[in-house]
């Protein structure tokens, strides 16, 4: 019974810095807005368009921005937490681009995931058989030259002309078809 309590507190303690990280980054990805240089309602408005403060002033309106600060972080925050995450400049919803982006972010992870078992889990069973042997020294070795090369260099062999400039280790008949 000590053992599920035990389980359950790091699983709460994880879940709380879970969401404590969560809105670290919302808030960091909101301030980006007042960090960046320039002005947002002229990029949307267009740099060679030249407005009229009239018309700064209602797309400012329009957009939220004549509010304070404060209250735009907490529309914004609580939109966010519905899953609204706004509009983009070109007028498309942000939740539409990062959705666009999970499908292939997932193909990717699985396609890690199965190399990373077909030959990872082999060459550790080697160098566990072979311990302390020259064997275990080298698979070890390569491991550690492995990841200190960083994530992004394995997969991009993938992305060749081989595999017609895109990796993929989901059917054509299940993509969908805007990929």
């Amino acid at each position: 019974m000590q053992n599920i309590g035990a389980f359950g507190f790091a699983i709460g303690s994880r879940l709380v810095t879970a969401i404590v990280q969560l809105w670290v980054i919302a808030t960091l990805v909101f301030s980006l807005m007042y960090i960046m240089p320039g002005d947002p309602v002229l990029m949307l408005l267009g740099p060679d368009s030249n407005p009229t403060p009239e018309a700064i002033a209602a797309t400012r309106a329009q957009l939220g921005l004549d509010q304070p600060v404060l209250s735009q972080y907490v529309k914004w925050l609580g939109g966010a937490m519905q899953g609204n995450l706004g509009t983009s400049l070109d007028g498309y919803p942000v939740a539409q681009y990062i959705g666009n982006g999970v499908f292939k972010t997932l193909e990717l992870a699985f396609a890690a995931i199965l190399v990373a078992s077909l030959i990872g889990v082999p060459l550790g069973i080697a160098a566990a058989l072979n311990r302390g042997r020259f064997l275990d020294g080298l698979l070890t070795s390569v491991a550690t030259l492995g990841n200190a090369g960083g994530d992004g260099r394995p997969g991009l062999p993938l992305d060749g002309p081989a595999f017609g400039g895109r990796a993929s280790a989901v059917p054509q008949q299940l993509r969908r078809r805007d990929d």
